[in-house]
């Protein structure tokens, strides 16, 4: 035989060869068409891929899933909707606006003014502070709208303006302002240039408005009615528990059925549930009070706690103890009483509160005995 005609021979068997090769991506399964699908491919337990995909071919799962499409939408819109009318959502996103600039100008040191509480001397934060320019006192005495501010945490805000004469307004849910309870005063304490709506007027380039605001209490039936409270504690708590569903709603329907929309509802829900813990959710005291019946040693539930400025018999602060028999007041520095109320129980009064030497808010939040009406005087 010929060794070159042999050589050829086995050249060609060679060459063809990796051609069969060639044809081993064609057996590649679906690619992934979207990021959650590429997360759920990724995982690394084989197991947990077959669960979910023997969830996906449960009757029903992908009825279920179309279902929550407009219910997720609806629910996070619900949620932004209710926080808007009750818990200061709008103040808050325009506080998110303006933060970095209150933030520049602490950084830089500047001056600023604080809202305040009247009595209690706490900061209000989230208060819409508003400055109106006055171009006619006479025949213009409110003014035209030139700035706006929301206080943050810390009850500060500023403003910068131009020679003029100027007007300062307050709104904040709870609170009225002017303050009668410090009418008369230009000096709180720590706080100067108390401002009561008077008309401030600059004559210098680029002043800083940086007064201090005091605001007082609301007296409204609306904020101390213990029914209105009720109302508000369940509002909070059924706002809060709707949020958690949502964000885990979101995560399943994303897991069941990855698309785009579905990983952009999971961001949806959870931007709401933060929204509702800055908002709705109460702030949790360092410590609670306890309100328990004398004889029982049982803590009691919905008893009426009432927090008094003695001075002007004026009323701060209404809560209703939950099922734990708890309650919590912050009290700044200035003296107080309270009141503790229940049917079938005596009234407690704890008198004087007196904090006036405190250099800053701290907590009311002692052990309160309640007497039965048919127990014997002790």
């Amino acid at each position: 035989m010929n060794p070159r005609v042999l050589l050829v021979a086995i050249e060609e068997e060679v060459v063809e060869t990796p051609v069969e090769e060639e044809e081993i991506p064609t057996e590649t399964e679906e690619v992934p068409t979207s990021l959650a699908e590429t997360f759920i491919e990724a995982l690394p337990v084989e197991g947990a891929q077959q669960i979910l995909e023997s969830i996906r071919n449960l009757p029903g799962v992908e009825e279920a899933a179309e279902i929550s499409t407009p219910a997720l939408a609806f629910t996070a819109g619900a949620s932004v909707v209710i926080l808007a009318i009750a818990f200061d959502f709008l103040p808050f996103l325009q506080y998110l606006f303006t933060a970095p600039v209150l933030f520049f100008w602490r950084y830089r040191r500047k001056g600023y003014g604080v809202v305040y509480n009247a009595i209690s001397k706490a900061p209000i934060d989230l208060a819409v502070v508003r400055l109106f320019k006055i171009n006619h006192e006479a025949t213009d005495a409110r003014g035209r709208l030139i700035q706006s501010r929301v206080t943050d945490t810390g009850g500060r805000y500023f403003f910068l303006v131009q020679p003029g004469k100027y007007r300062i307004a307050i709104s904040k849910p709870g609170f009225q302002f002017p303050s009668d309870y410090l009418k008369d005063e230009k000096i709180d304490g720590p706080f100067l240039d108390v401002y009561h709506g008077e008309i401030i007027e600059v004559t210098t380039q680029n002043a800083v408005v940086t007064v201090n605001i005091p605001l007082d209490p609301s007296q409204a039936a609306t904020y101390h009615e213990p029914s209105a409270i009720r109302r508000r504690k369940f509002l909070r708590g059924t706002q809060h528990t709707v949020a958690i569903v949502g964000v885990v709603a979101a995560v399943v329907f994303a897991i069941i059925r990855p698309t785009v929309f579905s990983v952009g509802m999971v961001v949806v829900q959870g931007g709401v549930y933060l929204l509702v813990r800055r908002l709705a959710r109460p702030h949790k005291p360092i410590g609670w009070g306890i309100v328990y019946d004398r004889q029982t040693g049982r803590p009691l539930s919905r008893v009426v706690a009432r927090i008094f400025e003695p001075k002007y018999n004026k009323l701060l602060e209404t809560q209703v103890t939950d099922s734990k028999g708890r309650y919590a007041f912050m009290l700044g520095p200035n003296q107080y009483f309270a009141t503790f109320q229940k049917n079938g129980f005596k009234q407690k009064t704890i008198d004087p509160i007196d904090y006036s030497q405190s250099s800053e808010p701290k907590g009311f939040s002692e052990k309160i005995p309640l007497e039965a009406e048919d127990s014997p005087s002790q």
